[in-house]
């Protein structure tokens, strides 16, 4: 057996580039963490996962950022959602990080939604 065999197998990383939306620039946080871009070049976001990258993509996607839960409202009527212990926040074409406890309610405040709203508890 060959040094190399017996080596322990490292880590496997992938990079992978994501190309933003140019709306991205009107986004305060943006400007403030990349002072040195250039206009007129691309929006890019560079990241490293050691997952698979289309597992990765998949999980952020669907919300999950660094084991966070992050709901992204994309609707034309907005998302409320309440923290409990909290005012209801509504949310039009934005996203919120989702943390404590607390429900979701679709086109309307919550106290209009009835029995039409999600309940859910972070760790």
């Amino acid at each position: 057996m060959n040094a190399a065999a017996r080596r322990p197998r490292s880590h496997h990383y992938s990079v992978y580039v994501v190309e933003l939306a140019d709306r991205v620039w009107n986004v305060a946080s943006f400007r403030r963490a990349n002072p040195d871009y250039r206009l007129g070049q691309p929006f890019v976001y560079v990241g490293m996962t050691g997952l698979d990258p289309d597992l990765r993509f998949d999980r952020h996607m669907a919300g999950v950022q660094a084991n966070r839960f992050v709901l992204v409202d994309k609707s034309t009527n907005g998302t409320f959602v309440t923290f409990e212990g909290e005012q209801e926040l509504g949310l039009r074409r934005d996203e919120i990080t989702l943390r404590k406890n607390g429900w979701i309610s679709f086109g309307q405040p919550r106290s209009a939604a009835g029995e039409d709203v999600m309940e859910f508890a972070c760790d």
